[in-house]
């Protein structure tokens, strides 16, 4: 069997990320590897319209940094309720469609195995532009 050392566990906190990560957790005990736990984080988009709301001292910038802060944690909690693995674990949070951000983490960590869930937060969207799943293979 192929010793799976750096194994990169995509994850988007659903029920099927938490499946995808007992299972890495897993492979990893058993090839001695380590988990590489990203999450694609996109800048959120704050478009004009009918209703415009302003609230002194808080700007663009300063909704991006919470957040990208409420990511962070995310993942980190993410992290420690749901990672087994014996070895290292890195958690990265990288901007950028989800599909894009895997690609690259799979190239610049230099994955051997990515073990991700077939279904995420998506619902009826994947129906009509296809899965992040099916955009990484």
């Amino acid at each position: 069997m192929y010793p799976f050392k750096r194994i990169l566990v995509p994850v988007d906190f659903s029920s099927c990320s938490e499946h995808a990560m007992a299972l890495a957790s897993q492979i990893a005990r058993q090839h001695g590897g380590t988990l590489i736990v990203v999450h694609a984080w996109e800048t959120p988009h704050f478009p004009g319209g009918d209703v415009l709301i302003h609230v002194p001292g808080l700007d663009a910038r300063t909704l991006e940094a919470v957040a990208h802060d409420e990511a962070e944690k995310a993942l980190r909690r993410f992290c420690e309720g749901h990672c087994d693995a014996q070895g290292d674990v890195t958690q990265l949070l990288m901007v950028g469609s989800p599909h894009r951000v895997i690609l690259d983490a799979s190239t610049t960590e230099t994955a051997d195995l990515i073990v991700m869930g077939a279904h995420g937060r998506e619902g009826r969207a994947h129906l009509l532009m296809g899965s992040v799943a099916a955009k990484v293979i």
